[in-house]
């Protein structure tokens, strides 16, 4: 009889943990849907506290070339402190997303459009960089190395 008891006591304790969901979930904050473009780059600013990722769908940003249709984004996060895991942070709300585009122009010169959107995180003490330095700092990027 206690040998059918603790069978019992265990089945029920099995059936009981499987019904729980302890799968984790991203908050959504920290996400941002790039849509067809893969990533390019990523850079951390310790001193600003930020991580942002460069997407894009064109292949000759390695080369310090673009070309006309060209598109990027440039997704920046501020930091936060990892829970669990001492000295690491990771992303967490969006601090601003930059696009850059390539468009034909006038004379046989490519125009570049860009646009600075702020996410919930920025300051509006911060100032916002000018176009000019935005537009070398997507184009200065090193591509990532990837296997």
């Amino acid at each position: 009889m206690l040998k059918y008891t603790l069978y019992l006591i265990c089945l029920a304790s099995l059936l009981g943990s499987c019904q729980t969901d302890k799968a984790p979930l991203m908050a959504p904050e920290y996400l941002y849907d790039a849509k067809n473009q893969q990533m390019i780059s990523s850079s951390i600013n310790s001193r600003n506290g930020t991580i942002s990722l460069l997407y894009g769908k064109d292949e000759t940003l390695s080369s310090k070339r673009y070309s006309e249709g060209a598109n990027y984004t440039l997704v920046t996060w501020k930091q936060k402190p990892m829970p669990g895991w001492y000295g690491t942070n990771m992303n967490s709300a969006i601090y601003s997303v930059e696009t850059m585009s390539v468009q034909p122009g006038t004379n046989h010169q490519l125009n570049l459009r860009y646009q600075f959107k702020t996410g919930p995180s920025f300051d509006v003490k911060n100032t916002i960089p000018s176009a000019k330095e935005r537009i070398n700092f997507i184009l200065t990027q090193p591509k990532a190395v990837q296997p």
